[in-house]
């Protein structure tokens, strides 16, 4: 059985923040140390790992990348998020899907903004403060940029998530399609989407 225990150490935001991760499905435990990609948080096989270290702007980014990927392919995440996105995008590509399927529009819709975009939408539903949703160093110092950009919903990140189905970029498409507008989202992470045309099923996620 997966151990999700923290220690009394950890801030309260990165708690609050783990104890939402784990309630939408997102295994998220703690370790003593982490070698990888980001010194204090990383994606082991579609699951999270972080040290008492870790700044919430960091976990948030890293756990938007599992949630925007279907959740069959979620445990290809593992480590550095690229070559999952390469192997999805070969799959579906095999597979002859059309780019109108839900399947395609999601899988080509889970790169870094989409990651970014569901961090601050994640963050704006926990009641993260602005300036530790995304902090200033981050994104070669263009991080209070990045937050300007989310909060008046100009990030590049929404529309992908918009096209998606998380979310809808304006009121009126909100009042036409029943979906919420952002930073509210339909749902927080993508379940297995199966193409409409039968032609491939893939497993439900191991």
């Amino acid at each position: 059985m997966t151990s999700i225990t923290t220690t009394p150490e950890l801030s309260a935001w990165l708690r609050k923040t783990v104890d939402f991760l784990n309630g939408i499905g997102i295994v998220t435990r703690q370790v003593e140390s982490i070698e990888g990609f980001l010194p204090c948080v990383r994606i082991v096989k579609g699951e999270l790992e972080f040290t008492s270290q870790c700044e919430v702007s960091d976990i948030l980014h890293e756990a938007g990348h599992i949630a925007t990927v279907p959740a069959q392919f979620r445990s290809y995440l593992d480590g550095d998020v690229s070559p999952a996105q390469r192997k999805m995008l070969q799959e579906i590509s095999d597979a002859g899907l059309d780019p109108d399927e839900p399947l395609y529009r999601a899988v080509i819709q889970c790169s870094d903004p989409e990651a970014t975009a569901w961090g601050w939408a994640a963050a704006e539903h926990i009641g993260i403060p602005l300036e530790i949703r995304i902090l200033d160093h981050h994104f070669s110092d263009a991080g209070a940029d990045q937050r300007m950009g989310l909060e008046l919903g100009y990030h590049f990140g929404i529309h992908g998530l918009s096209h998606a189905g998380f979310c809808v970029t304006s009121r009126s498409m909100a009042k036409h399609t029943g979906r919420p507008l952002y930073p509210n989202l339909a749902f927080w992470t993508q379940p297995v989407i199966q193409p409409q045309n039968g032609s491939v099923r893939w497993p439900m996620q191991a």
